[in-house]
């Protein structure tokens, strides 16, 4: 699973943007991708744009993240545009806990 971040400093945004699948397999992938970086007190983009499937274990990992960064309900925006991965996402009500947002 192709996972990259960025860091934009005049925004003080990150994004990780995840490729393909989200799954039990790659979620230690994720918890790499913020874990280690220096920007924990960044605005957070999830971009899941290109990712065609998300499992429990993913929407775990997405809450795990939000915790351990210390983010507040909808500070951490998840990015999607793929049915499946926006049915997903709406059964685990995570509109409660992150900022979800789909292209039009």
């Amino acid at each position: 699973m192709p996972i990259s971040t960025h860091y934009n400093q005049a925004l003080n945004q990150a994004s990780i943007c995840i490729e393909e699948i989200l799954n039990f397999d790659n979620v230690m992938e994720l918890r790499d991708a913020y874990w280690q970086q220096p920007w924990k007190d960044a605005d957070i983009v999830v971009d899941l744009l290109g990712c065609s499937y998300v499992d429990s274990a993913a929407l775990g990992a997405l809450l795990l993240m939000k915790s351990q960064l210390g983010k507040a309900d909808g500070d951490i925006v998840i990015r999607a545009s793929e049915k499946v991965v926006l049915q997903a996402l709406a059964a685990a009500h995570f509109e409660k806990k992150f900022t979800i947002e789909s292209p039009a």
